[in-house]
């Protein structure tokens, strides 16, 4: 009953190889107030229908900011597969909208175009994601919103 939508918007500097970007992930929580305990219950002692989650982000950017709910928060970091790993606890009460936010940056070889691939995770409702690249000067150079249901590719620029 989890809904997550993502927002991602970059600045790519193919010239440098560089690009910094805003990752904005929303989760509300839609659970029905009829469900058995067994179902939407929990052994924390959290109100009826709280969804926690121990979320991660996979990126291969570093973090530079992140805040939950506007508010700093500190979350863990790793690497898994040449990937950094950044995660926290995220409890997400019946009707709540709770909002993560990172600043992320990072490097690729200028060579190789960048290119940006958004995974969609499984779940029972339909995630939502929208993508905006820019180059330096600031100009849009590719958009992508919708419905996740597969793997979004955004073209290599």
């Amino acid at each position: 009953y989890l809904l997550r939508n993502l927002t991602y918007e970059a600045t790519v500097d193919q010239q440098r190889g560089t690009y910094e970007g805003a990752l904005t992930v929303r989760l509300t929580n839609n659970v029905p107030a009829n469900l058995p305990t067994y179902v939407a219950g929990n052994p924390y002692g959290l109100p009826y229908g709280t969804n926690r989650m121990y979320l991660s982000i996979y990126s291969p950017a570093r973090l530079t900011a992140a805040t939950l709910d506007e508010q700093v928060v500190p979350l863990q970091s790793q690497t898994e597969l040449d990937w950094w790993v950044y995660s926290a606890y995220v409890d997400v009460a019946p009707g709540q909208e709770r909002v993560l936010r990172l600043t992320l940056a990072g490097e690729f070889d200028p060579a190789t175009p960048y290119q940006l691939w958004v995974r969609p995770q499984p779940g029972f409702q339909p995630e939502t994601a929208r993508v905006r690249l820019f180059d330096t000067p600031g100009r849009l150079f590719a958009e992508r919103m919708g419905t996740l249901t597969q793997v979004l590719r955004l073209p290599k620029i």
